[in-house]
Parts: C-alpha cells; structure tokens; sequence
C-alpha cells in the first residue's frame, strides 16, 4: 500500500486529476499514469517513479516539487515559494513570469484560453488537448507524448 504521501500525490493534488481515486490501485500501480510494474510496490521505486519518471509529473522549474502537469499553472500562480514570479495572462489564462509578462501581452498572440470542459492546455507545449483527466493521459502518455515533456510513458495505454 501507498504511504500518505503516494496517496495524496506528490503535489497533494490528486483530488482533481489522474489519481483522484486512488483507493483501490495496487501497490505496484502508478496513480497517475497507470504504469504496472511490480518493481514499483518495492521499497522507494514507486517515489522514484514519481521523482523522475511519472510522464503525468514535472518538477517545478522554480521551486523543484513534483506536480501534476495538469495543475502545473496553479502551482506556479497560487502555491509554488516562487510565486511571486508569475502572474496570470487574462488571455490565455496560463503563467508568464514577471519578466516577460508586458512583453506576453503587448505580442498578444497567446492562444485565447477555452473553456475547461472543452479543452485543457497543456503548461509545456501551450497546446490544447482534449478534456478532463483524459485528455490529459492522451497528450502525456500516448503515441510520443507532449513534444515538451522530458517524461516519457515506457508503453502505450
């Protein structure tokens, strides 16, 4: 079974994406991405998985913490040390930093944000995918991936 932690995920997020019903997933399943692997359920290869392999996770380029890619602008404009940093584009709805906020603008060429049950925009690639939780396991997880994830799924769903 899961420590507190893997049951929560490790942005503590899993209420809203992948793993919000992770009650019943075995030991040596992925909450989020669904990997089934036996090696996960022993010692810390499930945090392992989460820490640098979890193609549904990324690490904050501020703050380091292992997020959901799908809340990733959340963490960024509402919970990361760093949020300070970031600001929310009327527009496109996503974080830019400070630094290159005026300059996000005045190009106003953002992709206008839609609405969520229509669409979810993926945080690394800016591109929209489609809805909900799943969705986001296509565009993370099959055929190659988010062009702009390091992450990638060892098979396909």
């Amino acid at each position: 079974p899961n420590s507190g932690e893997d049951e929560s995920g490790p942005s503590g997020q899993a209420e809203e994406g992948p793993g919000a019903d992770d009650e019943d997933i075995p030991g040596d399943v992925c909450q989020f991405c669904g990997l089934q692997d036996p090696k996960l359920a022993e010692g810390d290869n499930m945090d392992l998985h989460f820490y640098n392999d979890c193609a549904m996770l990324c690490s904050c380029k501020e703050c380091g913490q292992i997020i959901e890619i799908a809340s990733y602008n959340e963490h960024l404009l509402n919970e990361c040390e760093s949020l300070e940093k970031y600001r929310e584009c009327p527009r496109c709805l996503e974080a830019v930093h400070v630094d290159e906020f005026q300059a996000h603008q005045d190009k106003n060429t953002c992709v206008v944000a839609k609405p969520a049950k229509m669409y979810n925009r993926c945080p690394l690639c800016h591109m929209d995918t489609p809805p909900g939780e799943e969705g986001w396991k296509k565009h993370l997880l099959e055929e190659l991936g988010c062009p702009c994830n390091d992450r990638k799924f060892p098979g396909k769903k």
